[in-house]
Order: C-alpha cells, then structure tokens, then sequence
C-alpha cells in the first residue's frame, strides 16, 4: 500500500498517528510470529536430530550390558541420560535442547517398538 507525500500532508494528525500505531503493532506481531517459527524450526530439528542419532546407535551399537538390566539398547539408555541431564539442570542453559533430543531418541525408540508389534 504506497502513499503519496501529498496525501499524507492532507490527512488530519491524529489518523496520521493511528496508522502509525496500527504499523507499529502490525511489525510486532510479526516479530513475535516470525520468533514462534524460528523456535519450532529449532524444537523439530532437535528432535530429528535426536531420531536419527537412535537410528545409528542402534545399528552401529545396538545394545549395552547393563549390570541390573542385562542387554539394553542403547538409544534407550542414552536418551535416559539426556532426559536425567535435562531435568537436573546439568547442561548450563541448554536443558530444553537436550530434552528435545531426548524426546526424539525417545520416539525413535517407541516407533522402532511399534512397528515390531505392528508386523506381527
């Protein structure tokens, strides 16, 4: 929406102002959504991340003895580390990123678990 210099000049002050105002809130909202995607771009690379990393530690190590539990695999146990890491609060400020890695080697591990049921 272009206007002229001419136009503005004729417009009384106060509707000046409000369409300054409506801008301003215009830009703000669109700060805080363009804000909202960046986190939910981050929150789902994480978590992809976190899958495929569960991908690859169960091919190349699939499992760890456990001394209580015997075998174990090992996406299981390392996103039990990260999930314990995050809840303690030992990564310095990058609790929730670890937590979202967590959560994808997590739902690696289920979808790996259901699918098993689903093919029998």
């Amino acid at each position: 929406m272009s206007t002229s210099l001419a136009t503005l000049r004729a417009e009384p002050k106060e509707e000046l102002v409000n369409k300054l105002a409506r801008a301003r809130a215009t830009l703000k909202s669109m700060k805080e959504g363009t804000k909202h995607g960046v986190g939910m771009v981050k929150i789902q690379v994480l978590a992809g991340a976190g899958g495929a990393f569960a991908g690859w530690v169960s091919v190349k190590h699939p499992t760890i003895n456990l001394p209580v539990l015997g075998p174990t695999p090992t996406e299981q146990v390392v996103g039990a580390v990260l999930a314990a890491i995050s809840i303690f609060d030992l990564a310095d400020g990058y609790d929730e990123d670890v937590a979202y890695v967590a959560a994808g080697l997590m739902g690696a591990t289920a979808a790996k678990k259901v699918a098993t049921l689903v093919s029998r």
